[in-house]
């Protein structure tokens, strides 16, 4: 059976003698009672009894467990004198075998009669045994470095310690790393094997937190056997929990740069098993990275965002955290609308629009390059993505570009884009910025008033006019001359000037610059064309009539065969009017060998025709007669020659008859555009004697005078001083 190792009744029985032995002055009594030693195996020690009073008769004997022992040399002796009193025992290469166990001195009576004799308490005599290391133990499994103890964070767990084989048993004690648990229990169980020896077993129950992971728990054993006096053993403490994430930033995460700066963020997550960590970018349904460092070397532009760590292990799954940052960029992918080559005309409307990525948002900015006299000027037309053109003009010429600018850590980024080349085209056009309405000179200085002005196309003729007088661009009347159109500071511009020597104050008027706008390019072609096209048809034409009429009578004549319309050849006539009927605005010059008629310059010069050209009246046989234009009396005009047409090369001069002449080419008596009004035909033009011709429309004056003219548009200059140029571009 197990013995439990208990002092109590030897005490008692030590107390009741002592009780029973009366202790009166000048008896023998103890002095020193022996005491609990503890030996190491193989070393001496002693046991303590001393007598006082000792009788001389009386004799010291040494019990073991209840036992008289008998003193032996080398083994048991005496370490003191005996007759002084001293009764201690020496006890020589103690041996747990031999020596462990409950000592006890006795004293015997001086006499039978004395009743004196002694008996001390007893004293222990444990013979060390060191006992063997202490172990671990979960759930019955034994721990150790090799197997670590694996438990759920939050669970309470028991874990027993045992050391075994030593004498006395050894004192447990628990710690976790160096901090000690209280609250252990120990119990102290002999061995089975050997009586004389002490299992020791301590059981501690402990609640592991997620902290605790990694941590050691160690059970110590306190022994003065061990050389050390201590001997412990440890297990690692394996705690599983769910994943915990923290995130830890390389820098700051303020003003990064696009392809400069470098990113690393890690998702830290602290998990027992070891977590598999995640990463997801917001607006993305997929995994966007997997592991814990998200890194950018360097940060591009498309990687700012959200982005969201998360950590799974068997036991769960952490909460997720984010991180946003923001990446700038300079300005990119600078487009505008027009791209590279911009056709304008004069008077129109367009807009340009700039676009561009940024971070910052871009601001734009429109500059234009202007080139004059061989220097480039830019100058910044419009701070916005869009600028609007509304009447475009040659102002708007030249080289255009848009400039996208943000600013990114204090320092301005800026981007441009390709040039705009921007080409107007359209009528005349004066610089009304750099054309002064007013010029003053000095008294008979040489004055030169200049005009400048824009045309793409370049005109085909410039003249000057004021009064009465006219001047051609490159010729000169009297004091005033006009040079040619020189080429101004900007492309398609050219300047105009008229020079007048010696000026005079009499000159202080308005001068009115004309020009006349080129034709346009698609009409010279549309001319060309037509001409071709004509020329194609007259040679068809002839070429018909010779292989049908064989002998050179016309194949117009022969009816049965033609298969195209023969053309109405027109009817010339002459008719003379009073001048009351026909109006003062046009007479005759007198300039009869010119092949057209020459009016003189009215005042109101440019709202009337400058010549009407002539039509030949031998074209028409003079033995046609048409009933619908009777010829008057010949009483009522004189006409040179006999003929049935008279010629109209002039009138006399000593009458004040006007001759106006017309070609009859049968026109409609409604207009193309699909008017319904009815148009008098000339016949009923001329019979009417009250017709005033200044009622009389251009398409009416048109039809009779089988000629187009041209109505001119001026655009004069206000009159703010000496001299007023002014120009006019036909139309």
């Amino acid at each position: 059976m197990t013995r439990v190792q208990d002092a109590s009744p030897w005490v008692f029985g030590l107390v009741l003698c002592s009780t029973l032995v009366p202790n009166s002055a000048g008896r023998q009594n103890f002095d020193l009672e022996p005491q609990m030693q503890e030996v190491n195996p193989g070393e001496t020690t002693t046991m303590i009894c001393r007598i006082a009073e000792k009788n001389t008769g009386s004799e010291c004997i040494w019990q073991k467990d209840g036992k008289p022992v008998r003193l032996q040399e080398g083994k048991y002796e005496w370490n003191g004198r005996v007759n002084d009193g001293d009764c201690t025992l020496r006890i020589i290469k103690a041996d747990i075998k031999f020596d462990d166990g409950d000592w006890r001195c006795q004293v015997t009576a001086s006499s039978y009669t004395a009743n004196d004799a002694l008996s001390s308490t007893v004293g222990r005599l444990i013979v060390r045994i060191p006992p063997s290391e202490p172990r671990l133990f979960y759930n019955e499994a034994a721990l150790g470095l090799d197997n670590d103890l694996e438990i759920k964070s939050d669970t309470t767990g028991s874990v027993r310690c045992e050391s075994r084989g030593g004498n006395p048993a050894p004192i447990l004690k628990w710690y976790l790393d160096e901090e000690e648990l209280n609250g252990a229990s120990q119990r102290n169980e002999s061995d089975l094997a050997n009586l004389r020896r002490w299992n020791a077993v301590s059981i501690v129950e402990i609640t592991l937190k997620q902290e605790h992971n990694g941590k050691y728990l160690k059970c110590v054993a306190l022994h003065d056997a061990y050389s050390r006096r201590s001997r412990d053993t440890s297990v690692r403490l394996n705690v599983l929990y769910p994943p915990r994430v923290r995130l830890e930033k390389s820098r700051d995460l303020f003003e990064l740069e696009a392809d400069q700066d470098r990113v690393q963020i890690r998702c830290v997550a602290d998990a027992n098993p070891k977590p598999d960590v995640v990463w997801r970018k917001a607006g993305g349904e997929s995994i966007f990275r997997v592991g814990a460092d998200l890194v950018f070397d360097p940060i591009r532009q498309g990687d700012g965002g959200t982005y969201f760590c998360l950590a799974q292990n068997d036991l769960g799954s952490s909460d997720e955290l984010s991180i946003t940052f923001d990446v700038l960029f300079e300005p990119r992918n600078l487009r505008t609308v027009p791209q590279r080559i911009v056709d304008l005309e004069v008077d129109s409307s367009t807009k340009f629009e700039c676009m561009a990525d940024g971070n910052p948002k871009p601001q734009f900015e429109w500059l234009q390059k202007v080139s004059s006299n061989g220097n480039e000027q830019v100058y910044a037309r419009a701070k916005s993505a869009i600028i609007d053109f509304r009447n475009v003009s040659y102002e708007q010429q030249g080289e255009w570009a848009c400039a996208a600018t943000n600013l990114i850590k204090d320092k301005e980024r800026r981007v441009q884009s390709n040039s705009i080349q921007v080409s107007v085209t359209g009528p005349p056009q004066v610089l009304q910025i750099q054309s002064a309405s007013e010029q003053s000179f000095r008294k008979e200085s040489d004055a030169e008033i200049m005009v400048p002005f824009c045309s793409d196309p370049k005109p085909r003729n410039l003249h000057w006019i004021w009064s009465t007088l006219r001047v051609d661009e490159g010729e000169s009347q009297g004091r005033f001359s006009a040079s040619t159109i020189k080429n101004g500071d900007k492309e398609d511009c050219y300047v105009a000037s008229l020079i007048i020597s010696k000026s005079l104050p009499g000159d202080s008027r308005k001068f009115v610059m004309v020009i006349r706008e080129p034709l346009a390019l698609i009409a010279v072609i549309g001319i060309a064309v037509v001409t071709v096209l004509m020329g194609i048809v007259v040679i068809i034409t002839i070429v018909c009539c010779i292989k049908r009429c064989p002998f050179g009578h016309c194949c117009a004549k022969r009816k049965s065969s033609a298969n195209f319309a023969i053309p109405h050849r027109p009817r010339v006539e002459q008719h003379y009017y009073p001048p009351e009927a026909a109006g003062s605005h046009y007479s005759i010059a007198q300039r009869p060998s010119s092949n057209t008629a020459s009016y003189d310059t009215p005042d109101n010069y440019d709202q009337y025709p400058r010549s009407i050209p002539r039509v030949q009246p031998d074209l028409v046989p003079t033995t046609r007669r048409d009933p619908d234009y009777p010829l008057p009396p010949q009483s009522q005009f004189p006409l040179r020659g006999q003929s049935t047409y008279a010629s109209a090369r002039k009138t006399p001069q000593n009458t004040d008859t006007h001759v106006i002449m017309y070609a009859d080419l049968q026109f409609p008596r409604t207009s193309n555009s699909g008017s319904t009004r009815t148009r008098p035909s000339p016949n009923e033009v001329m019979n009417n004697s009250t017709t005033n011709l200044n009622h009389i429309d251009d398409e009416d004056l048109a039809q009779m005078s089988h000629y187009h003219y041209n109505r001119v548009r001026s655009s004069a200059l206000t009159e703010t001083g000496s001299f007023y140029p002014q120009s006019k571009a036909d139309i």
